[in-house]
């Protein structure tokens, strides 16, 4: 669909998380969030499924997204 790019999108706010997460599932787009209620085997998957082909979007808290997170995509 976008020809292998890919986007980490960063807020502060979770409410805004919540609205943008709405408009990936509007628009079809596959994508995954990790914010502060993502737990352990749930927030490793998350980062998993990011690496695969075909999610387009990492929604992420600044704050839960800003500790270790590694992506070879990013």
């Amino acid at each position: 669909m976008f020809r292998g790019h890919h986007i980490l999108l960063f807020s502060q706010m979770t409410r805004m998380l919540d609205i943008l997460q709405d408009y990936m599932e509007y628009r079809g787009y596959r994508y995954e969030r990790l914010d502060g209620s993502v737990r352990g085997e749930e927030r490793n998957l998350a980062i998993k499924n990011f690496s695969s082909k075909d999610v387009f979007v990492f929604l992420l808290s600044t704050k839960a997204g800003g500790l270790s997170l590694t992506s070879n995509r990013s």
